[in-house]
C-alpha cells in the first residue's frame, strides 16, 4: 500500500502522487523520469539522480526495484566487437569475476529489492524508485488495540480464544520531490 495504495482506507502509495518531469520552486510533485524503449540502462541511473533537487542529492538516496529486474541489471554486459553483441565487460561492475557477489548498488547507492514492486504495470513492465527515503514518513495512532473473546459457538466448543489486533497507520512523503519514479 505504501508503494501503490489508492488512499482512503489505505495509505496513498508513493507512485500515485502527481508527478512532473522536472522540479520547480514552490511545487510539491514527485519527479518522473522516462526510460527509453522500456529498457533500464546505465545512463538511467544518472538521469534519475539528476532530476532530484540539490537538497535531496545531499541526503542518503536509495533505489527500489523488483529482484528480477536487479538480476537482469547486474548481469548486463557492454558490446565487445559488434553493436549489441553483449560480450564486453560487465556494465555495472567491470572489476568483478564470475564468482564475486555484486552488492545491490547503483552508482554506490543501495538498492532495495522487493517483490512488492508491481510487475504488471503497462504491458507487464516494472518500475524503479529513487529517492531520499528518510523523507517518507510512517505514522501510527497509538500502538495497537487488542480485543479478545472466548464466547461464541466455535471458540467455546474448541476451547479457543479469538484475538484481534488493530493498528491505525498512515504514510506519506514529507516532500514529494524527494523521490523520482521511472516507469515504462
Amino acid at each position: 500500500a505504501m508503494l501503490e495504495g489508492t488512499g482512503g482506507t489505505m495509505p496513498k502509495g508513493l507512485i500515485t502522487y502527481d508527478s512532473a518531469a522536472s522540479w520547480t520552486t514552490g511545487t510539491d510533485t514527485m519527479l518522473s523520469y522516462g526510460v527509453t524503449a522500456n529498457l533500464f540502462q546505465p545512463e538511467d541511473v544518472y538521469g534519475m539522480l539528476g532530476v532530484l533537487p540539490d537538497a535531496v542529492q545531499k541526503k542518503p538516496i536509495k533505489f527500489i526495484m523488483r529482484p528480477n529486474l536487479w538480476s537482469r541489471i547486474r548481469g548486463r554486459r557492454g558490446d565487445a566487437i559488434t553493436a549489441a553483441d553483449g560480450k564486453g565487460p560487465f556494465v555495472f561492475n567491470i572489476t568483478r569475476t564470475v564468482d564475486q557477489h555484486i552488492p545491490p548498488q547503483l552508482d554506490g547507492y543501495p538498492v532495495i529489492l522487493s517483490s512488492q514492486v508491481s510487475n504488471t504495470r503497462a504491458t507487464s513492465k516494472s518500475y524503479v524508485l529513487a529517492g531520499a527515503f528518510e523523507d517518507w514518513i510512517i505514522s501510527r495512532f497509538g500502538v495497537m488495540e487488542f480485543l479478545m473473546s472466548n464466547t461464541g459457538d466455535t471458540p467455546m466448543a474448541y476451547d479457543q480464544t479469538l484475538l484481534r489486533a488493530i493498528q491505525i497507520m498512515d504514510a506519506g512523503p514529507r516532500h514529494t520531490p524527494s523521490f523520482c519514479f521511472a516507469d515504462d
